[in-house]
Formats: C-alpha cells, sequence, structure tokens
C-alpha cells in the first residue's frame, strides 16, 4: 500500500505540468455545466490554481530561480495594489465594486503569474516534454468533447443563429472557445510534422482543417490557412539548415498542406464563416437601404460622410437624420450617461450604418468616453471594471484585449505586461540573429508561430489576455519559447564547459 502511494506520488510530481495543461478542457466542459449568475466551479479550481502555484514553486525551488520567481511577482502584487488604492482613492469604490474589480483583475494577471511560474519551472528537456505530452492530451480530450456534445445535440452553436459549432462552451465565452481550437489544433499540427509517422500527421492535418472550420469563426478559418503557410515554411527552413534526411516524406506534408489551403479557399463560400458574414452583410444593407429611401438627399450612394458638413452645407434635414440614426444604433444607457453629441464626436460624425453597427467599435468608443473623464492617476494605473457598466446587468466590457489594457490598467499596467511579452519575443530574436541554424527547429518554429498568433488574436479575436481558459495557453506558449532560447543555451553551455 505504501509502494503505491510513493509511486502516485512520484507519477504526480515528475507529471504535473502534464496533468495541469491536459485538465484545461475538462474545466471548460465543467464550466458549462456548473454555470450560474455567480459564475462556475472551473473559474474557482483556475483561481486557487493561480494562488496556490506560486506558493508551492517559491517553497520548492532554490537559489536563482526561485529569487527571480519571487521578484518578478512582487512586481505584478505591486502593481495590482497600485490599481486597488486608485480605485479606493477616486472615491466611488463600494465593496461590491471592490470585488468585481479585483475579480476581473486576478482573470488578467494569470497569464504572466503562471507564464513567470512555469518559465522558473522549466529547467531540462524532461520538463519541456511535459509540456508538449499535456498540449496533445489537452487537443484529444477537446476533439472528444466536441464531437460527443455533437453527437448528443448538446453542443451551443457559435453564433446565436445556429451557425457553427462550440460544444461544450458558455455562451459568451465563445472567442476563447475558437481560440483555444486553433491553438490547440496548430500546435498538434506543426509538432507533428517532422517526427511522427506520415499517416498521424496527415490524419492531423485533416482533422484539424475540418474542426477549424466546422468553428465558424473567422478566426479558426485564417488560423487554418496560417498553420498551412506556416507548416510548409518550416519544412522549408528545416531543409535549407541541412535537415534533408526524410525529405521525400516533407514534400508529402507539404504538398497536404497545400492542397488543404486550395480547398479551403475554394469552398470558403460554403463554411459556416461564410454564411455568418453573409448575414453580417444582409443587415447591413437592409438597414443602409432603409436610411437611403428615407433621407435621399443627404445618402449620396456611398453610405458615408465622415465628418459633418460645415453649416452653410448642411441639408435642412441633417440635424433630424443624424439623431435618428445615432439615437437608433447607440444603445440608450450610453446616450443617458455621455449624451449624444459627446457620442457623435467619437464617431468622427460618421454615418456609415456598418461602423455604428459594429459592437467592437461601440464598446471602444464608450472607454474612450469613460476615459476622457479620468485624471492622470487613473491613466497611470487604469480605471475600475465597473466604469464600463451602465448598471451592474449592463457592461460595455472591450471585446480587442490590447485596448483593455490600457483601460483597464493605464499606462503603466499596460507597458509592464506587453513589456514583458516582448522581453519573450527579444529572447527568441536574439537567439535567432546569433544562432540562426540552431533556432530553426520545429519547437521552437511551433511556439514562436503560436506566441504571434496569439498576440495577434488578442486584437482581432479578443478573449485571450482576459480569459483565463485561454491565457492559460499563452502562458505555456511563452514560457517553452523562453525555455527553448534561454535556458535551454544555458543548460547546454554550462555542460560543454564541464
Amino acid at each position: 500500500m505504501q509502494t503505491n502511494v510513493s509511486s502516485a506520488k512520484k507519477f504526480f510530481y515528475d507529471n504535473w505540468l502534464t496533468l495541469l495543461i491536459a485538465l484545461q478542457p475538462l474545466l471548460d466542459t465543467l464550466a458549462f455545466w456548473t454555470q450560474n449568475e455567480r459564475g462556475t466551479v472551473a473559474g474557482v479550481i483556475r483561481l486557487i490554481i493561480m494562488l496556490v502555484l506560486p506558493i508551492v514553486l517559491l517553497i520548492s525551488l532554490r537559489g536563482e530561480r526561485r529569487k527571480k520567481l519571487f521578484i518578478a511577482l512582487c512586481i505584478v502584487g505591486g502593481y495590482c495594489l497600485l490599481h486597488v488604492l486608485n480605485g479606493l482613492r477616486v472615491g466611488n469604490y463600494m465593496l461590491d465594486m471592490l470585488v468585481l474589480d479585483t475579480k476581473y483583475m486576478a482573470r488578467v494577471v494569470q497569464m504572466p503569474v503562471l507564464a513567470l511560474c512555469f518559465m522558473a519551472y522549466l529547467d531540462g528537456e524532461e520538463r519541456a516534454l511535459q509540456v508538449e505530452r499535456g498540449l496533445h492530451i489537452a487537443a484529444a480530450v477537446l476533439i472528444a468533447s466536441l464531437v460527443i456534445s455533437a453527437l448528443t445535440h448538446t453542443a451551443n452553436s457559435t453564433y446565436p443563429n445556429g451557425i457553427g459549432i462550440s460544444g461544450w462552451v458558455i455562451v459568451t465565452n465563445g472567442n476563447s472557445a475558437s481560440i483555444i481550437l486553433t491553438i490547440l489544433a496548430l500546435s498538434s499540427v506543426l509538432s507533428t510534422l517532422k517526427d511522427k509517422p506520415i499517416y498521424l500527421t496527415l490524419i492531423f492535418i485533416v482533422g484539424s482543417s475540418v474542426f477549424l472550420i466546422a468553428n465558424g469563426t473567422k478566426a479558426c478559418y485564417f488560423s487554418l490557412l496560417l498553420m498551412c503557410f506556416c507548416g510548409v515554411i518550416m519544412l522549408a527552413l528545416t531543409w535549407i539548415c541541412g535537415d534533408r534526411a526524410r525529405l521525400g516524406r516533407d514534400i508529402t506534408v507539404a504538398s497536404a498542406l497545400v492542397l488543404v489551403a486550395v480547398l479551403s479557399l475554394v469552398l470558403y463560400p460554403y463554411t459556416p464563416a461564410a454564411a455568418e458574414e453573409s448575414n453580417i452583410e444582409y443587415s447591413k444593407a437592409t438597414k443602409e437601404s432603409y436610411y437611403q429611401v428615407k433621407y435621399p438627399d443627404i445618402r449620396d450612394g456611398d453610405c458615408e460622410n465622415d465628418n459633418t458638413p460645415a453649416e452653410e452645407d448642411k441639408h435642412a434635414d441633417w440635424d433630424e437624420y443624424m439623431n435618428e440614426l445615432y439615437t437608433y444604433f447607440i444603445p440608450e444607457d450610453m446616450q443617458q450617461r455621455f449624451g449624444i453629441e459627446r457620442i457623435m464626436e467619437k464617431y468622427d460624425y460618421t454615418d456609415d450604418v456598418g461602423t455604428l453597427m459594429d459592437v467592437r467599435r461601440l464598446k471602444r468608443t464608450f472607454a474612450r468616453l469613460a476615459w476622457d473623464e479620468t485624471d492622470l492617476a487613473t491613466r497611470l494605473v487604469g480605471f475600475q471594471f465597473y466604469a464600463m457598466n451602465t448598471s451592474p446587468e449592463d457592461t460595455y466590457d472591450l471585446e480587442n484585449d490590447w485596448a483593455a489594457l490600457k483601460y483597464y490598467y493605464g499606462y503603466l499596467g499596460a507597458g509592464l505586461y506587453i513589456g514583458f511579452l516582448l522581453y519573450v519575443f527579444f529572447v527568441f530574436l536574439r537567439r535567432l540573429l546569433r544562432d540562426f541554424k540552431g533556432a530553426v527547429n520545429m519547437r521552437n518554429m511551433t511556439y514562436s508561430m503560436l506566441f504571434v498568433l496569439e498576440l495577434g488574436l488578442a486584437q482581432y479575436s479578443g478573449a485571450i489576455l482576459r480569459r483565463p481558459n485561454a491565457s492559460f495557453y499563452l502562458a505555456i506558449t511563452a514560457a517553452m519559447l523562453y525555455y527553448e532560447n534561454m535556458t535551454a543555451q544555458r543548460i547546454i553551455k554550462k555542460e560543454s564547459k564541464k
């Protein structure tokens, strides 16, 4: 009995990171089945992990790694304290607002906290292999849940009109679900381009393509094309750098990637992403035609005026037209808070229906108007999350992550966050410039591509930096990129001196 317990402890110690990564899609499924007005069980588990893991590592690590981790975590904690203190300073920080803002901040700081922990822990190849095994298992679990949810008709669609398949995903987590699918699909395909049996690689390519297209988001669709393009480039670079042992296999895999890309482009009009795009265009055209008929002398056919005309050039119905346009598209609670004239000014008095229909643009405009009301100290550390609400139930929470960092966490918070990510990329770039051939390996190219893709999707799609289920994978990617280009190189240099 004691032997079994000891073996179980050793297995957990040697594989805890693999288990933690494999747990992530299960937590997403748990969130779907346990959601309520207070949150989810999965959210509580993720918070516990974020709080406990740094403590465990600070106790178990030794020497320089523990010191660096402690200093980095103190910087994160120090900023969080400044943000909370400023919220108390501005005078409208009630207890419920404090709880709401702190909960939201905890979701944002999860990525740097976990990334710092993983960077400190990854000090050898066996630990790096834990990450790769964990990502493969997580991908398998995610695909299994998608298939089961579809077969049992319990899957949520990606869009409200039934377009796309998200699986067991909370409706408000649709963007992050598509990003997680993208990350796991691309990591599975790109990491098997060279070293796995060719039949397995081809199955991964075809299977990932099917699931990415079925999701229905443009993020998944364009990521599929990027996967094909980057896969071919990666194979070509390894060939240029001297890895030509299995040239025939590489040509077959590259050809499969090109074929998938071509088919995806040709068949795009029949994909869920195209169907959703068509719905949006139809809605836009319908609204444009209404105003074109009602105000034919003002709307001259291009459906867009970027600025209000001079007073002497205004049509007699101009003010009536603009007021009707903006009061229709701008929610009433936002009009009451800022006034219709300030909102028109932020929109540069455009009458483009597509612009006014853009929900992301609407939320960014709300944030800009709220930002105008803040002082210098608040701009340094960000305003409260509650500043983006007009009531406890009505929020204009931003969808694009990079803009959200600036408004919620100010110049200081956004600077620290972006600086950390830039440092990780700098470590990769420095090695690439110093040792191009050494840096051009499949693992390094896979994680560098995923890293850049995740940062791009944070702006294009959002729901990465501020969604714990998605930001977890960015933390893993950043840690592996750092390990491959910094920690592993130190180990190699140390061993070469012996």
